[in-house]
């Protein structure tokens, strides 16, 4: 595995130092029929029961020092459509510490024949390290709020990437997903779903802001420091994450 950049080693030890291992705590969790839930100490599953489980499954690691159980609600629903979600749990909530752990949590679903890795803000620079290390281990990749850092560069990937990032996002800000679009694969921006590819997206990064959209509000967490103030609902704002993760799984015929 390569050494994370610096400036991921810097972000880490500011995290550690300034915060407890978990300051960002889920908010109430609404169980939902059709929906299995297993958990473990290395990951949370979502099974669905009701529909025939799909050859696609998503990994998702969690944003830096949020509990993984904050983002079953952004993830439920696509459950119900038959894709497998392995939420990926961390030490201390850091991804950073545990690269590639989301790997050894592939058999879970030994079913499953393919994968796609996600995660939210540091999780999606860990996902991102994960793909630079082993680019044939998954077919696609779902950043929320997030892009590589330089040393984990994807220009070259043949996968399908789609980044979704909020328009009040304090955090991984508009202009600074923007500014790192050159480490994944060139793509484009799409504003509505009609515009999302009806073919395969792979080699391409489709890119969608989510208007009134934040950083904390991909998850079910409350409010994180220094993030901007929402305009939108959390739930709309995940009905939204979701909208968009189908019309891409659909574009990949996945």
């Amino acid at each position: 595995m390569k050494k994370p950049s610096s400036s991921l080693y810097c972000l880490m030890v500011l995290l550690i130092l300034s915060i407890t291992a978990c300051s960002y705590l889920p908010e109430a969790v609404v169980s939902i029929d059709g929906v299995q839930i297993q958990e473990t100490p290395n990951y949370i599953s979502l099974y669905p029961t009701n529909v025939t489980l799909s050859k696609t499954g998503v990994l998702f690691y969690p944003g830096g020092l949020v509990d993984p159980h904050a983002y079953r609600n952004t993830f439920q629903d696509l459950v119900l459509d038959g894709y497998p979600i392995i939420i990926v749990k961390t030490s201390a909530n850091l991804a950073i510490l545990n690269g590639n752990k989301a790997a050894a949590c592939k058999n879970v679903f030994p079913s499953v024949e393919q994968w796609i890795l996600s995660g939210h803000s540091l999780g999606g620079a860990v996902a991102c390290i994960d793909i630079n290390n082993n680019p044939s281990e998954y077919v696609g990749l779902v950043l929320m709020a997030s892009y590589p850092s330089k040393s984990a560069s994807l220009s070259d990937w043949n996968g399908a990437v789609l980044s979704l990032f909020g328009e009040h996002d304090g955090l991984a800000t508009p202009k600074t997903i923007q500014e790192n679009e050159y480490l994944l694969p060139s793509g484009n921006i799409i504003e509505r779903l009609v515009d999302m590819p009806l073919n395969s997206t792979r080699g391409q990064t489709i890119y969608h802001q989510i208007d009134g959209g934040n950083h904390a509000q991909f998850g079910s967490y409350g409010k994180q420091d220094k993030d901007g103030i929402a305009r939108i609902s959390s739930k709309e704002q995940q009905e939204e994450v979701l909208e968009y993760i189908r019309a891409f799984l659909n574009a990949n015929n996945w």
